[in-house]
């Protein structure tokens, strides 16, 4: 079932429409950011779909800003990534993409490792930050440090996410993204046609 979470980041005066859609054969994380990057507007729209356990298959991004509008497309295979129809072997291995401009794509490893509390996994995944929009390979860490709450950690910086029933993030660290607003659509119920 479809779902929709607005998330509002009050310092970094950012907002985000998101919905996970599942599909035939995985998921589709898609969303709609309006932020500010060095105190000018921006806006991004990404469609991310993964398989059946959760590793990404494809990325579209396109940034709206006062420079004008430009896109990044990726393909992943078994941890073999094109951007933009080039190889990248600098970025083998990764299953994931982390945008770091939405708390959504840590949901792509939380539903794939399976933690019980106190474990803790290292991986690769493949970063996008706002800045330059250019992809490059990072190691992250999740500990499962609560029932609904896991501890982020890479290159030298640290968060607690709190997460819901569907590990999407309803808190991340202080200050940064909180879900304001989520919704589950109810099922179209059809009545029937009865004449009088």
């Amino acid at each position: 079932m479809t779902k929709h979470v607005l998330w509002h980041v009050p310092e970094a005066t950012s907002v985000e429409h998101f919905r996970l859609d599942p599909l035939d054969a995985g998921w589709a994380l898609s969303g709609t950011v309006v932020m500010q990057v060095d105190a000018a507007p921006m806006t991004i729209q990404y469609l991310v779909r993964t398989d059946q356990r959760w590793r990404t298959e494809h990325v579209d991004i396109t940034i709206d800003s006062l420079t004008g509008r430009r896109g990044l497309s990726a393909d992943v295979s078994d941890g073999s990534w094109r951007v933009d129809g080039s190889p990248r072997r600098d970025l083998a291995g990764a299953l994931d993409v982390d945008l770091g401009w939405t708390p959504s794509t840590n949901t792509l490893p939380l539903r794939r490792l399976h933690q019980d509390v106190g474990d803790s996994t290292t991986l690769q995944a493949v970063w996008i930050r706002p800045g330059d929009f250019e992809p490059r390979l990072v190691r992250q860490t999740y500990e499962r440090i609560a029932e609904s709450t896991w501890r982020y950690s890479s290159d030298g910086f640290s968060a607690d996410l709190t997460v819901d029933t569907d590990l999407l993030v309803t808190e991340y660290g202080t200050g940064l993204w909180r879900a304001v607003a989520a919704i589950e659509p109810a099922p179209c119920r059809v009545q029937p046609n009865i004449a009088s």
